[in-house]
């Protein structure tokens, strides 16, 4: 095991043969890091992708435990070129993502955005477009926060200004570069909220997104609402 420095998350420990690589010529734009206990909700996560307006994106699957399987029959898309799946010893009891999604993002080859979706939710058909989106209104920004539908509630609520705990959820992006300069998932049961919280006190480019993109588990809002683009830092 080799132990790496992260700002003020503290350290976490990286498996050992999982170095980081630097991104060629043909990187593609966003890759979704997927934790899994191999539930059968995963297809629908799966296919969410599959659904997307712009064909812009991979995903990387990370099975926690090698007991873990899919259990539905095997579907089609773990053969898509699109996809790759790792296995990796139990993460332990608490069962926190912030391993796996660690694991997951330090196995890409190339990907200008990592984003982050568990398999019991779905994205919207829109996210990979609405995320091209707001990388071309500020070039500059490196972390987007997108609303969550959690039945009946939307997070970030449209009256915050700020993220803030049990008020955000993974429904984000961050640039590749913020992983690779150490902002790493710390596990804990706030680890979305403590990542983004690194990332805004080192005063990195974000912009939480007008946009409802994330469903936990096949949620959506129960009404139409405009939300502001709140721009951090």
């Amino acid at each position: 095991m080799v132990e790496v420095k992260q700002h003020n998350l503290g350290v976490v420990k990286t498996i050992e043969g999982c170095p980081l690589r630097q991104p060629d010529a043909n990187s593609n734009f966003v890759t979704f890091i997927i934790p899994s206990k191999g539930r059968d909700s995963i297809d629908r996560t799966i296919h969410s992708l599959f659904n997307q307006t712009r064909n812009l994106w991979k995903a990387v699957i990370v099975f926690d435990g090698e007991q873990q399987q899919i259990t539905s029959t095997k579907p089609s898309y773990l053969s898509d070129p699109r996809i790759t799946t790792y296995t990796i010893p139990k993460a332990g009891e608490a069962n926190f993502a912030a391993t796996l999604r660690n694991y997951g993002m330090s196995r890409v080859t190339c990907s200008e955005w990592f984003a982050f979706v568990d398999d019991d939710d779905v994205l919207s058909p829109e996210y990979v477009s609405r995320l091209l989106e707001e990388t071309q209104i500020n070039t500059l920004i490196e972390t987007v926060i997108f609303r969550m539908s959690v039945t009946p509630f939307v997070l970030p609520p449209k009256d915050h200004v700020m993220f803030q705990l049990c008020h955000v959820g993974i429904s984000f992006a961050i640039k590749r570069y913020l992983f690779e300069d150490g902002f790493w998932f710390k596990p804990s049961g706030g680890e979305d909220f403590n990542l983004l919280k690194c990332i805004f006190d080192f005063n990195k480019k974000m912009v939480i997104s007008p946009y409802v993109t994330y469903y936990v588990k096949g949620s959506r809002p129960g009404e139409s609402v405009e939300y502001p683009r709140i721009n951090l830092n």
